[in-house]
C-alpha cells in the first residue's frame, strides 16, 4: 500500500511521461507542406495545458511531502498567498482523488466516476509501465544505476522512498484531519460516510503498522499502536463482513452436500458426518475448495456449528463464519504493503 506521498509521485510521473512523448511528436519528421495553418500554435498550446497539469501535480507532490506554501512561492517567485491561491483547490481535489479514488452516483443518479489521477487505477502496472519507459528512453550517455534499479528506476525509488520516509507523525495528523471530517461531513460528491469510514480505518491500520514496527518511541507507544492497528483491522473486518455475507449462497449437490458460494463461485464444501461414536469426526465439517473444485487437504476442515444442529442452523453458523474469514483476507489485503 504506497503512501499519498508516493501514489502522488507516481502521477506526476506518469504525467510526465506523457508530456514527453507528446513533445516529442513535435519533432517534425515531414515538410511543412503538411501543416494545417495554425496546426503548430495549437499542437504548442496543447503542450503548455498539459505542462499546467505537471506543475499542479508537482505542487501536490511537495505538500503531500509537508513542504510548505512559502517555498513553493519562493521557488515559483510568487508570493506564498498567490501560490496557495492559484494551487490551493488543485491540491485539495489531488489529495481527495488519492484518498476517494471511485466515487458513486449524487444522489443515485447517474454513473459513478474515477475521480483519481490518471495512472493511479492500477499503481503496479503504472510503475511497470513507467519503468520500461525510463530503460526505452535511456541514453548511452545516461547514467545506468545498480540493480534492481537499472531495469527497475521508477517502482525501485518510490519503494526506496517509503522505506526510508519517516512519516508516522504526518500520518497521524492526516488520519485525525480525516476522521473530523468525516464527524463534519465534509466529504467529496460520490463519497459516503460509509466509504469515508473504510478508507479511514485503512489509513489508521497503515499508520499504526508503521509505527509499531519502527525503532521510534518507546517499547510501551509501540505496542499501543498495535494494539490500535488491531482494533482498526476487527472495525475494517466488520465493514466487509455483510458485503459478503450478501455475496455467499449455497445449495445442495447430488451426493448430499452442501456447495457454499461467493459470487456463484463454489468456495468450500459443507458435509455431515453422522457417527456419534466418533468424536473426532461427528458432526459438520466445511472443507475450502482447490481452484479446481476440490476439497483442500492441506488446509484441512473447519467446524462452525454443533456436530447435531439441524441443517439450517449449521448453514447459517457456516455462512456466518466463512463471511468473516472473507472479510478479515478482504481487510488484510486493502491493508498490506506494496
Amino acid at each position: 500500500m504506497l503512501s499519498d506521498a508516493a501514489l502522488t509521485r507516481l502521477a506526476h510521473a506518469n504525467a510526465c511521461s506523457e508530456l514527453s512523448d507528446r513533445a516529442r511528436g513535435q519533432v517534425r519528421t515531414h515538410t511543412d507542406a503538411w501543416l494545417q495553418g495554425a496546426e503548430l500554435v495549437e499542437d504548442a498550446a496543447r503542450l503548455v495545458r498539459q505542462a499546467e497539469g505537471v506543475l499542479e501535480l508537482a505542487v501536490a507532490v511537495v505538500r503531500a511531502q509537508s513542504v510548505s506554501w512559502q517555498e513553493i512561492g519562493d521557488r515559483l517567485e510568487v508570493t506564498k498567498q498567490s501560490a496557495q491561491g492559484r494551487f490551493g483547490e488543485t491540491v485539495k481535489r489531488v489529495q481527495d482523488g488519492i484518498l476517494f479514488p471511485r466515487r458513486d452516483p449524487v444522489d443515485g443518479v447517474g454513473l459513478g466516476w474515477w475521480a483519481g489521477p490518471d495512472g493511479l487505477a492500477d499503481p503496479e502496472r503504472t510503475m511497470r509501465v513507467l519503468d520500461e519507459w525510463v530503460v526505452r528512453h535511456r541514453e548511452p550517455t545516461d547514467p545506468v544505476p545498480e540493480p534492481p534499479a537499472d531495469e527497475r528506476p521508477v517502482s525501485h525509488a518510490l519503494q526506496e522512498s517509503e522505506r526510508y520516509r519517516a512519516r508516522s507523525v504526518r500520518n497521524v495528523s492526516d488520519v485525525t484531519a480525516l476522521a473530523l471530517r468525516i464527524l463534519d461531513r465534509d466529504l467529496p460528491d460520490g463519497v459516503s460516510e460509509r466509504e469515508a469510514q473504510r478508507v479511514l480505518l485503512e489509513r489508521k491500520i497503515a499508520t499504526f503498522d508503521a509505527i509499531a514496527t519502527s525503532n521510534v518511541g518507546t517499547r510501551a507507544s509501540r505496542y499501543d499502536a498495535l494494539q490500535q492497528a488491531d482494533r482498526a483491522l476487527d472495525e475494517l473486518t466488520a465493514w466487509h463482513e455483510p458485503l459478503v455475507r450478501d455475496a455467499l449462497g449455497w445449495r445442495h449437490e447430488d451426493d448430499g452436500r452442501i456447495l457454499l458460494e461467493l459470487d456463484g463461485t463454489p468456495v468450500a464444501v459443507l458435509s455431515h458426518h453422522d457417527d456419534p461414536r466418533d468424536p473426532e469426526t461427528h458432526g459438520w465439517s466445511r472443507w475450502p475448495l482447490t481452484p479446481d473444485g476440490q476439497p483442500d487437504v492441506d488446509i484441512g476442515p473447519a467446524t462452525d456449528a454443533e456436530p447435531d444442529a439441524p441443517e439450517s442452523a449449521a448453514i447459517d453458523a457456516t455462512l456466518a463464519a466463512l463471511a468473516r474469514e472473507i472479510a478479515f483476507d478482504r481487510a488484510k489485503a486493502a491493508t498490506a504493503p506494496s
